[in-house]
């Protein structure tokens, strides 16, 4: 989803981005305050990077797109390239780079309830010799709802710096800070037998006014490239991500009191401070063997993400929700340690072979050693460990200069089940396959392409309630099936006339 796009559809929210593609959708959830897309049947909810970065929050909790140059979604597991994962696919953010010409840009969007949106960027040399670069954007929103007390307030700066110290070797370092001011939204509630979308205004909040999500977001990226030859080049790319929130709801559970008109509600606080680190070293080189061409990569990665989120989750007053009484004052309880440690290591390797000009085949596995370790209150130190092969495969036929036919299977090592078994057994992680078949094509010299891709994905390990005890502990069993067919189709059919169409 190019640059392009996202300014001709007026893009602010990464889900805005993705709906023109297929197969993904956007997560119903999280209160308006998340921003997690569902790719192909499964929850991407630790699926979105930025720049090739995983991140705890990169694609959870809402932010800012004005930086994006682009938005890319790879469907399928990727666990080969980027590591444990849902089976479904990945969305990567990639971030505007700063150019050489210098550029200058004010734009400023207006929409309904009080919707008011600033975004600056700018960019150009800071030398002469135009090897050092640099680019800023900023963006300021303020947003109200068409739901009472419920509205959004973000201020967002990513400055960039490119350094080319040769022709050879480029030094890139982002930082990007954001701080959202943002009221949870979990909607309206049901009522009756059946049960049906309760008689009131749609714009009735359930929730209290000091209902808040207050978040601060920082995150530094640093990359090094070096061209040893036109055939072999390193990189080397590290990130880090503060995340600090205090979290505050007051929300209406689906339970009604006798009077079938007061409807119970929960109380929820938490303050979470959150560290991640993430390094990758790779190697892409190009060689020939007795007349094949190979393209390799070698890479390995490292990633540590440490949590404490102290929280409570408790009951709270009631509230009519044909004539509401809002102003119960907020909870002062007593907050719940919870700690969480995950560190994941991996090394991979990948060679695409040009067995004919119209014939290429690709090949691929990964290695994963993750260990997650958590404790609180009611769970003592608890470390689970695991490891993985996950291999990858894929062949592309073109028996036409505009016609490319392809097959590829792949395996994925999804997220730990780090709870435990009513016995206190460990569970196995989350598994995936999926087998894909498909064809793509080009028209109008280039200027209009198609894919049609036929896909079945599984997902193993799924953890459900214990009949036991549902309430507090689960069972390992059982398999999830997703299996369809996609169409995307894109480019310009006249000068000035684009179509972007999927199914």
């Amino acid at each position: 989803v190019p640059r392009e796009v996202l300014d001709d559809r007026q893009v602010i929210l990464l889900q805005d981005a993705l709906e023109t593609v297929s197969g993904v959708v956007p997560f119903a959830g999280g209160g308006s305050a998340f921003d997690t897309p569902r790719i192909r049947g499964f929850e991407a909810f630790r699926n979105v990077y930025r720049d090739g970065f995983r991140g705890r929050f990169f694609g959870n909790y809402i932010q800012s797109t004005a930086h994006l140059e682009r938005v890319e979604v790879l469907k399928g597991p990727a666990s080969v390239l980027y590591g444990r994962m849902e089976p479904g696919g990945l969305v990567n953010q990639v971030s505007k780079q700063p150019l050489a010409t210098p550029y200058y840009s004010l734009q400023q969007q207006f929409g309904s309830f009080d919707l008011y949106r600033t975004t600056l960027d700018a960019t150009g040399p800071l030398t002469e010799d135009k090897s050092l670069l640099y680019r800023v954007n900023f963006e300021y929103l303020d947003s109200g709802s068409f739901r009472d007390f419920v509205g959004a307030e973000t201020v967002f700066v990513a400055p960039v710096l490119t350094w080319n110290l040769s022709d050879r070797t480029h030094i890139a370092l982002n930082l990007q800070y954001q701080h959202s001011d943002r009221v949870t939204d979990r909607g309206l509630v049901a009522i009756g037998d059946p049960p049906r979308i309760a008689p009131i205004p749609f714009s009735r909040y359930l929730g209290e006014p000091f209902n808040n999500d207050d978040v601060d977001d920082l995150q530094a990226f640093f990359l090094l490239t070096h061209d040893f030859n036109p055939d072999w080049t390193v990189n080397l790319r590290f990130s880090t991500q503060q995340f600090d929130a205090h979290y505050l709801a007051v929300e209406a559970t689906n339970t009604f009191l006798a009077d079938n008109r007061s409807v119970e509600r929960t109380f929820f606080e938490e303050i979470d401070d959150i560290q991640n680190y993430n390094a990758v070293l790779d190697i892409t080189g190009r060689f020939r063997t007795r007349g094949v061409k190979h393209t390799v990569l070698l890479g390995a990665d490292y990633y540590l993400d440490e949590f404490d989120g102290p929280f409570v989750f408790t009951s709270f007053s009631p509230i009519d929700i044909f004539t509401p009484v809002y102003g119960t004052p907020r909870l002062s309880v007593p907050l719940t340690p919870s700690t969480q440690s995950t560190e994941y290591y991996g090394v991979y390797f990948q060679d695409q072979i040009d067995l004919l000009d119209n014939l290429h085949l690709l090949g691929g596995g990964r290695y994963d050693w993750a260990t997650t370790e958590s404790q609180s209150d009611t769970n003592p130190t608890d470390r689970i460990e695991d490891e993985a092969f996950s291999p990858r495969v894929g062949l592309v036929y073109q028996p036409l200069p505009w016609l490319s036919l392809y097959g590829s299977y792949i395996e994925s090592l999804g997220g730990a089940n780090s709870a435990r078994s009513r016995t206190g057994e460990a569970f196995e992680p989350e598994t995936g396959q999926q087998y894909e078949a498909g064809l793509k094509t080009e028209w109008l010299e280039g200027r209009l392409s198609a894919t049609l891709a036929f896909y079945h994905l599984t997902k193993q390990n799924i953890l459900t309630p214990d009949p036991v005890d549902p309430n507090n502990f689960s069972v390992q069993t059982g398999e999830a099936r997703s299996q369809g067919i996609e169409f995307d189709l894109a480019g310009q059919i006249l000068p000035g006339w684009s179509i972007i169409a999927s199914y």
